[in-house]
């Protein structure tokens, strides 16, 4: 296998965020039109967040070299 444990469980985890930001960024029907939620933080500065740190850490889960 070309990966340990733990490079699996970094690429799971930089997964989890990336899908964790998208879901943050999600408006749901009731609130699309409403600009004030549409461009809050919560929907528009911390999603971009998570989603950078989840492909940094995948990233750092494909490349990191651990001891099998």
């Amino acid at each position: 296998m070309p990966f340990a444990k733990q490079n699996y469980f970094l690429m799971g985890g930089g997964f989890l965020l990336v899908l964790i930001g998208f879901f943050v960024m999600y408006v749901g029907v009731e609130d699309r039109g409403n600009s004030d939620v549409i461009y809050s933080f919560g929907k528009t500065t911390l999603p971009v967040i998570f989603i950078l740190l989840g492909f940094l850490v995948t990233g750092v889960g494909i490349m990191k070299r651990f001891n099998r």
